[in-house]
């Protein structure tokens, strides 16, 4: 466990975003929006200590018009 913190403390450090845990494509998020907003692409969505995730842009792609990240 201690490796671990040790590798991901030095990736954010670096800023190294080719070393990051986020996903190209966020599909489950996705989909769980999806499904909890049932296609209303006007409701307000939030991204929460996002970062470098693509899950705003992704929204935004998919035509959900009220985005913050």
């Amino acid at each position: 466990m201690r490796d671990l913190q040790k590798y991901w403390d030095a990736v954010y450090e670096q800023g190294n975003e080719t070393k990051s845990w986020t996903q190209d494509r966020p599909v489950a998020s996705l989909s769980a929006i999806a499904a909890a907003l049932r296609d209303e692409k006007d409701a307000p969505i939030i991204d929460i200590g996002g970062g470098s995730s693509s899950l705003a842009g992704e929204l935004l792609a998919g035509g959900y018009t009220d985005v913050s990240g």
